[in-house]
C-alpha cells in the first residue's frame, strides 16, 4: 500500500514536532505546561552559512531532496505580536541523508555536529542512526 499525499503530509509532522506553550486559564501556568503542536509548514531550503561553519546565516527555498528544512510559524502563532518560545524535536530515525540511511540526530551536551556521542573528544567520532535532536528556541513575528 503507497503513501498517499495526505499520509506523507500528516506524517511529515512526526518526522519535525514544533511546540509552543497553551495555557487556558490565567494563572495556571505555575501549575501546568501544557504544549501543542504549531501546526506550521516544512519547507526543503538550502542552508547559507557565514564566518561560522556551524551557524546558519540564511536559506533559499530549494526542492525535494534538500540539504536543510526550515519550519514556517504560522502568523496565527502570534496573536499579541509577542516572541513565541518553540520546543523542537527531529527524530532522526525518519531522516534519511543521501544515501538512504537514517540520520544521527542525538544532540549530546548541546554540541555540533550533532550525532556526536563520542564520551571522550580525542576518541573517534561515534554517530549512531536515529535518535533524538531536542532544542527551544524564541521567534519573533515579523513586522510587515
Amino acid at each position: 500500500m503507497g503513501n498517499t499525499a495526505a499520509q506523507i503530509a500528516r506524517n511529515a509532522f512526526n518526522t519535525l514536532v514544533v511546540e509552543a506553550a497553551h495555557v487556558t486559564v490565567p494563572g495556571e501556568a505555575a501549575t501546568w505546561l501544557c504544549t501543542c503542536r504549531v501546526n506550521g509548514t516544512v519547507i526543503p531550503v538550502e542552508p547559507t552559512f557565514g564566518a561560522d561553519p556551524t551557524l546558519i546565516t540564511g536559506a533559499t527555498p530549494s526542492n525535494w531532496p534538500a540539504r536543510a528544512l526550515a519550519f514556517l510559524v504560522p502568523r496565527l502563532a502570534f496573536p499579541n505580536q509577542q516572541p513565541l518560545e518553540l520546543w523542537v524535536r527531529l527524530y532522526g530515525s525518519l531522516v534519511v541523508d543521501t544515501n538512504m540511511r537514517a540520520i544521527a540526530a542525538d544532540f549530546v551536551g548541546g554540541n555540533l555536529p550533532t550525532g556526536d556521542i563520542r564520551a571522550n573528544v580525542a576518541d573517534p567520532p561515534v554517530c549512531i542512526p536515529g535518535g533524538q535532536f531536542a532544542s527551544w528556541l524564541t521567534v519573533r513575528p515579523i513586522v510587515t
